[in-house]
């Protein structure tokens, strides 16, 4: 997965968690504790997606599609982000 600090927070990991994409959770969750590894809830949760790895709920070949569609939301994110920036250069050079 691309590194994106974007995409590594709680809300995503759960929603990973809530469509079976257990792997990519249990990643978030990993990455989240790395910096708070004192939340509780934090390491609940990773608990929880680790057991149904374990247990094999995962789907198959889900986790390549996550990754390609947050690999694309990201760059569209990115995308976005530069066209802002220049109409927001544009219109001061509009005006001057």
């Amino acid at each position: 997965m691309k590194e994106n600090p974007l995409f590594y927070t709680a809300s995503m990991a759960k929603l990973c968690a809530s469509q079976g994409y257990y792997e990519a959770a249990a990643g978030i969750y990993r990455r989240l504790l790395e910096k708070e590894p004192d939340r509780e809830d934090l390491k609940a949760a990773l608990v929880d997606v680790e057991e149904k790895l374990a247990e094999g709920d995962a789907p198959a070949g889900k986790t390549e599609r996550l990754e390609s569609l947050v690999r694309e939301w990201v760059s569209l994110m990115v995308e976005h982000d530069i066209k802002q920036k220049f109409e927001k250069i544009r219109g001061s050079l509009r005006r001057t």
